[in-house]
């Protein structure tokens, strides 16, 4: 019953501006929901292709500093026990990360900004995972990060010029 009300009042919200915009503008619908989404996703025709990892080193810059802790624990997390009849909301962080990395992984077009939705996902499961961490592990990996941290720093300063030459390209090549 929610469902219902709450598509009742998306489509309330949402079908007027629409409507209007189709109206003034044709070609709208076609462009907008077949071009810029079934099109982009099935075909290379927006020339933005990209290997099948494409967006994993993404993901794992995004995740800095945390990446290190995000991949240790994530078995730990998709095993956590859950009470019988409750959410396993951990999993379903997990299953949403992997989810948006997949489907956009086999998408003709690859921009690094599709993969944003799984890092509001990941935080939790993160957030999770740092709370549970006895303080002596917590402070290895701080460690670990400002040190890493300090020499990515370094190299990216360093190699600046190959990493926007790199990302500033149209076209990725696929390997």
């Amino acid at each position: 019953i929610e469902f219902m009300r709450g598509l009742a009042l998306f489509l309330l919200l949402a079908a007027p501006w629409f409507v209007v915009v189709s109206v003034r503008n044709p070609e709208f619908a076609r462009f907008f929901f077949i071009h810029e989404h079934f099109e982009r996703f099935l075909t290379t025709e927006h020339r933005r292709t990209g290997a099948w990892w494409y967006f994993l080193p993404l993901l794992a810059i995004g995740l800095l500093p945390w990446t290190g802790v995000f991949l240790l624990g994530l078995r730990r997390s998709w095993n956590e026990p859950v009470a019988a009849g409750s959410f396993a909301w951990t999993r379903f962080c997990l299953i949403w990360c992997a989810f948006v990395l997949v489907f956009f992984s086999i998408s003709g077009s690859k921009l690094p900004s599709y993969i944003l939705p799984i890092f509001p996902a990941a935080a939790l499961v993160l957030g999770v995972q740092l709370e549970r961490m006895s303080s002596r592990t917590l402070a290895v990996f701080a460690t670990i990060i400002a040190s890493t941290t300090a020499a990515m720093w370094l190299g990216s300063m360093l190699g600046w010029t190959v990493v926007t030459d790199a990302f500033s390209s149209a076209r990725t090549t696929v390997v």
